[in-house]
């Protein structure tokens, strides 16, 4: 769930709250667009007391369709440091199968609604 939190035309500037629950745990992670290309880019950074995340998620056609290419980068604050030294792999292994497994609902969303078009 993401909340929009300042709207701006342009789009980059805007903020929203992403709720994320995992297990018995919910979080509000503050999140901000720092690029925007329509149809093309969007860039994002979440940041919290833990860590700071950028997700520069690019589009490229393909043939008939599209290529969606997703990078990520993860730098770990205070403890976490010390923390990710030890089992940052782990982490970010998990953050990996979350974003797959997002990214693969997307798919399927665009597909089915691709296939509703035809």
């Amino acid at each position: 769930e993401n909340r929009i939190t300042r709207d701006t035309a342009g789009r980059v500037g805007t903020t929203l709250q992403q709720v994320y629950r995992e297990k018995w745990r919910q979080y509000e992670i503050p999140v901000e667009v720092t690029a925007w290309e329509p149809n093309r880019r969007l860039a994002i950074r979440l940041q919290t007391k833990k860590q700071d995340t950028t997700v520069d998620y690019r589009i490229h056609p393909q043939g008939a369709g599209s290529r969606l290419v997703v990078e990520t980068r993860i730098r770990f604050r205070g403890i976490m440091k010390l923390i990710g030294f030890f089992s940052g792999e782990s982490i970010r292994d998990r953050s990996a199968r979350r974003y797959q497994q997002q990214l693969g609902r997307l798919k399927r969303l665009c597909e089915a609604e691709a296939a509703a078009v035809a």
